[in-house]
């Protein structure tokens, strides 16, 4: 499914995004949200989806060692900023958030 949603899913998620730059909208919260907030989440899978596939890529490239194309992927996963994940204990995460620790790890190393 991460590959259908990362080859189809990227540029209408990342318009998306780029829109909300433009019109500075705030980004969901994180952690425990209102019934309300977690249907607003929600109405944004696409970019919930490729936000958690790209933190995916990102993760599994940099356990195999293919540290160039973790960089890449963890700037793409970074940009998706308003993309969150749903944690099964109950709350939100931000994929881009994680990203952005490894990827600053990778470049401080």
């Amino acid at each position: 499914m991460w590959i259908v949603v990362l080859e189809y899913g990227v540029p209408e998620a990342g318009q998306k995004q780029k829109v909300m730059y433009d019109n500075r909208k705030s980004c969901p919260k994180e952690g425990r949200v209102s019934v309300i907030e977690k249907r607003k989440i929600e109405k944004n899978w696409l970019m919930n989806d490729v936000s958690t596939a790209l933190w995916a890529k990102a993760r599994s490239l940099h356990k195999l060692d293919e540290i160039e194309l973790a960089k890449t992927s963890y700037g793409r996963c970074v940009y998706m900023s308003c993309g969150r994940t749903w944690d099964p204990q109950g709350w939100f995460w931000s994929p881009a958030k994680d990203c952005a620790k490894y990827a600053r790890d990778l470049l401080d190393g």
